[in-house]
């Protein structure tokens, strides 16, 4: 993988304007429709999933990078997964709720400003049309440029990349750098600090723009904003009323400042099923409880399962 440089720690890689403006060119790029034997290939088939249960990012394409033929393997069969950088999610929602002042930021699409070396990327090819009736057309080969979502060792490599950069600047900017290890999951910031100022002291340092961020801190929304340190998107943080912000599997009331599960879900999910013991295993499914808040009720309907 290739090593971006940064000027100042977790800085983007690319502006959002020159992002925006060459996204397409930039993530994939076309490949000829010829046979290349002697490269390593794989086309990777895709789908849309809609998600309404999101306040951003409804509609995605999704890869398939486990997908496979008969006796041959995948491409994540072919990827090594290292060891997990992350701090313990347990450690890092306590760390959120220490201080008086809470928040979380997102690096806006982090996978995708991790560039893929040029002999790698055959790996990463799809095809695609924008024509679905004209069956004359062939349809385009693309190939990945950058850090597919779908592959098993996206995580690892996101974390090194972003621990690489802090370690460079952990002795110009050692408390930032500190922090910002402590409290980053996958691409998400988590925590939170005495005070408005001490934030806005971490952000500066770190050259971060925010992204879908929440804070239980009116005063530290405001300095944000005039700071610009917003995304012009950023303002619509929620969305709909009824959607929850979720922080690590849990949703958050910023105004209560409290946490909680959102059920709803699963509220719906239950009424149209008649067969319970195969309704439970998938009941259960729909409750993600990374710290295990829940595990006293779910292993009593685990528990009933086994008897039914």
């Amino acid at each position: 993988m290739s090593d971006p440089t940064n000027d100042s720690v977790l800085k983007r890689f690319e502006s959002e304007s020159e992002y925006e403006n060459s996204r397409y060119s930039k993530i994939i790029e076309s490949v000829p429709n010829t046979c290349d034997t002697e490269q390593i290939t794989s086309r990777l088939p895709h789908k849309e999933v809609v998600r309404n249960d999101r306040s951003s990012s409804k509609f995605r394409v999704v890869f398939d990078t486990s997908s496979h033929d008969v006796g041959e393997l995948s491409l994540n069969d072919c990827l090594h997964i290292e060891p997990n950088l992350y701090p313990d999610i347990f450690y890092l929602l306590l760390r959120f709720r220490l201080y008086p002042i809470a928040f979380t930021a997102d690096i806006k699409q982090a996978f995708l400003q991790i560039e893929v070396d040029e002999k790698d990327r055959d790996v990463s090819r799809f095809l695609f049309t924008d024509n679905l009736t004209d069956g004359s057309k062939s349809p385009q080969i693309y190939r990945f440029t950058r850090v597919l979502f779908g592959v098993n060792s996206r995580l690892f490599m996101l974390a090194a990349n972003i621990k690489h950069h802090l370690r460079k600047y952990q002795g110009i900017y050692h408390e930032t750098s500190e922090f910002l290890n402590n409290c980053i999951c996958v691409d998400e910031i988590i925590g939170g600090h005495r005070n408005t100022e001490e934030c806005m002291h971490i952000f500066r340092e770190a050259g971060v723009t925010l992204h879908k961020w929440q804070t239980n801190s009116e005063e530290s929304q405001i300095l944000w904003i005039r700071e610009d340190m917003v995304l012009g998107d950023s303002s619509e943080v929620v969305g709909p009323a009824d959607l929850p912000f979720k922080v690590l599997g849990m949703s958050w009331n910023k105004e209560e400042d409290s946490l909680y599960f959102y059920v709803q879900n699963l509220v719906t999910f239950l009424p149209g099923w008649v067969n319970l013991k195969r309704c439970l295993p998938q009941a259960i499914g729909r409750i993600f409880d990374p710290v295990g808040f829940l595990g006293p009720i779910a292993l009593r309907v685990k528990l009933l399962r086994q008897v039914i």
